[in-house]
């Protein structure tokens, strides 16, 4: 019966298709489009954007990562960086 899909094994596990990496190894870009896509249906991109960096800001720390999603979200936001 071959390796089809329909023919497969189905007691055996399977891998997922596209494992999605931990959020620490994900890049700003991905991280900025899992929280846009997050968003509520009509939700203020800007105001949301805006808050998202008030919190960054507040960070002891803040990376080289996490200032290039500051600049996406300033983008977002309508906001000089």
């Amino acid at each position: 019966m071959g390796s089809s899909p329909i023919h497969a094994d189905l007691n055996k596990p399977t891998s997922p298709i596209s494992p999605r990496p931990p959020l620490a190894q994900a890049s700003p870009e991905e991280v900025f489009l899992s929280w846009l896509i997050a968003l509520p249906d009509g939700e203020d991109v800007a105001v949301a954007a805006r808050k998202q960096i008030r919190r960054l800001d507040e960070a002891t720390t803040v990376s080289p990562p996490l200032r290039r999603l500051r600049a996406l979200l300033a983008e977002a936001a309508g906001t000089p960086d």
